[in-house]
């Protein structure tokens, strides 16, 4: 299964979202495929909503074509899907939105990073060789 993400079209310009705002939800959309490096993490939120956290390992996204690590966000239904069924060492393909974040570590050194927002998650790494799409159900 994969994912199609097509921009909303706007009948004067072919191709071109209907305004900035909605143009810009799709300029940061990415798909990358890599391995779970430890299992989902899942909690609730003060409000209820229930998010699973992964780190993603992908091949050659690294400095010198080593492995790079991306962690994985999903929020509502699909996390729990998540949670639920993948594992360590799994290979999933995620696609979402690509978000950069700032933060101070425990030891008050400054950090950044990227994150992925998924709005779909397909596990590629099931023992039998066949995967099912975990998409967003919230």
């Amino acid at each position: 299964m994969s994912i199609n993400i097509e921009r909303p079209q706007d009948p004067g310009r072919p191709g071109r979202g209907s305004d900035a705002r909605t143009q810009d939800r799709f300029e940061s959309t990415v798909r990358l495929t890599g391995r779970l490096t430890r299992e989902p993490d899942l909690y609730a939120l003060a409000d209820g909503t229930y998010v699973c956290q992964m780190l993603l390992a992908v091949e050659q996204m690294g400095r010198d074509g080593t492995p790079g690590f991306i962690n994985v966000m999903v929020a509502g239904r699909t996390a729990g899907a998540c949670a639920d069924s993948l594992r360590q060492g799994w290979l999933v393909t995620v696609a979402g939105r690509l978000q950069y974040g700032e933060w101070r570590d425990a030891a008050g050194h400054e950090r950044s990073g990227h994150s992925i927002n998924a709005v779909l998650v397909e596990p590629k790494g099931f023992s039998s060789g066949h995967g099912a799409a975990v998409g967003s159900g919230a």
